[in-house]
């Protein structure tokens, strides 16, 4: 989606080293990208966040419990399971072997069968079904 390249590439411009090809999630090492552990642990407190807002919202109703809450622990939800998420919601919106063409699910020796016939077309329905999936929920600020 360009609003998502467009975000990458903002954040691309906070990175402070300087290289030939720097990492949009830079850590304090010029030659290293962030740790993912760093963006677990964002994740983990926002599932707190949002379970603790849920919680309020449930005791101001007089309910028992929230009616909706995230078992983030229970279902082992990490990071790289939105990539998990995200692919499955794309494909209930178009066909799985464009998504698989895209998305490099593949094993690499697959994946590598199938990259070169990724077409362009086929990268932007898979960017309008995200669109679809997800334009409700993503909100991105004008980058000038």
């Amino acid at each position: 989606m360009p609003e998502v390249k467009a975000a990458l590439l903002y954040l691309l411009q906070d990175n402070p080293h300087d290289g030939d090809d720097p990492f949009i999630f830079h850590s304090l090492k010029p030659d290293r990208p962030c740790d993912p552990n760093v963006l677990l642990e964002g994740l983990k407190e926002a599932f707190k966040t949002v379970n603790e807002e849920y919680k309020k919202a449930a005791e101001k109703a007089n309910l028992e419990k929230p009616e909706i809450q995230i078992d983030y622990k229970g279902r082992n939800i990490m990071f790289h399971s939105w990539r998990h998420w995200f692919w499955s919601k794309i494909t209930e919106k178009i066909d799985g072997e464009k998504v698989a063409k895209v998305s490099g699910y593949l094993s690499e020796s697959v994946f590598k069968k199938y990259a070169d016939h990724i077409e362009h077309k086929n990268i932007q329905e898979v960017g309008n079904a995200a669109k679809q999936a997800f334009g409700n929920v993503l909100q991105f600020k004008k980058v000038s």
